[in-house]
């Protein structure tokens, strides 16, 4: 009986050319996506070879619905950086801070022999703050994608606050650039991702913070978790109780410093993943089993509260 997962690799080829690969692409992605000796898991590289011409396609792989965090995962996991959608991503950031009322600017000077390029600064009240922003891809589990995305975290965390000790050194530019007279009494340097990693409190001198946060944080002044339960178990989701982001009707600098250096958004939905088990099978003599990290499913108690509200 031959297993469903089992796939001539000559489908996967002409399903790849009628995505727009070529031959040589096509056998590369199939190449990087095939478990092999220098491969941790079955999430960066879902094929398993059977023989010479099927492969195994990984079933929690396929279930996971999710094509673009497996590619970020595979971008990682060879190192690949975005720099050239850097520009992009600065402009993006000032403009959120734009539409929100906020002056925002560039700084490209030179000063004393040195380059200070600063990507986004504002004074919101009285504190200053100063954005680098980086885009670097998540790095996958391995030791090493791991290590080269702490050092690249720590160098922008390192030129941040280069610059930082420039710009103190000469506050005029910061009333130049933006135009007006303007004063600040404490500075927050922010390294700003293009992905989704934030940190708790301070670290190598700065704060790290991302774009999805920075639009949530001025899309509502309050979020909550929403548990989605299994269309058989439940019609309505499961959600939490609201956490304020703001003190008042309006975003204010404090509590947009407060959500740098303690992002809500991770807080709150840390606690909702867990690993759960997954077998499947490769043959007939042969099962497989791992786990995927999900949501953890409703209780009862959690569903009726849900459908009928605390008050019940």
């Amino acid at each position: 009986m031959e297993a469903p997962c089992v796939v001539p690799l000559v489908k996967i080829e002409d399903l790849l050319a009628k995505c727009g690969l070529d031959s040589g692409s096509a056998s590369q992605f199939i190449e990087h996506c095939t478990f092999g000796k220098e491969s941790v898991d079955l999430y960066d590289c879902p094929l398993v070879k059977i023989g010479k011409d099927n492969v195994c396609l990984s079933i929690f792989s396929a279930c996971a619905h999710d094509a673009v965090r497996l590619v970020l995962s595979q971008c990682g996991r060879f190192g690949h950086q975005f720099d050239e959608k850097g520009a992009c991503l600065e402009v993006k950031v000032r403009e959120v801070f734009e539409k929100n009322g906020i002056q925002a600017v560039e700084l490209k000077r030179r000063i004393d022999g040195h380059d200070l390029q600063i990507d986004c600064l504002f004074v919101w009240e009285n504190i200053l703050f100063i954005v680098e922003c980086k885009n670097y891809a998540l790095p996958s589990e391995t030791v090493q994608s791991k290590h080269t995305f702490w050092i690249n975290q720590k160098e922008a965390a390192a030129q941040l606050v280069r610059q930082v000790a420039i710009l103190e050194q000469n506050p005029q530019l910061v009333r130049e650039e933006l135009h007006r007279d303007v004063q600040w009494e404490r500075v927050v340097p922010v390294v700003l991702n293009g992905m989704p990693f934030s940190l708790p409190g301070l670290h190598w001198g700065v704060y790290f913070y991302d774009l999805v946060s920075l639009w949530k944080f001025f899309a509502s002044g309050q979020i909550r978790c929403v548990n989605e339960a299994r269309p058989s178990v439940a019609d309505v989701p499961h959600k939490g109780e609201d956490t304020r982001l703001w003190a008042g009707e309006s975003p204010s600098e404090k509590d947009f410093f407060a959500s740098v250096e303690n992002n809500k958004f991770y807080e709150l939905t840390a606690g909702e993943f867990v690993p759960s088990p997954l077998p499947f099978r490769v043959s007939e003599r042969l099962m497989v089993l791992t786990s995927i990290v999900g949501r953890s499913e409703m209780v009862l108690d959690e569903m009726v509260r849900s459908m009928l509200g605390d008050d019940r």
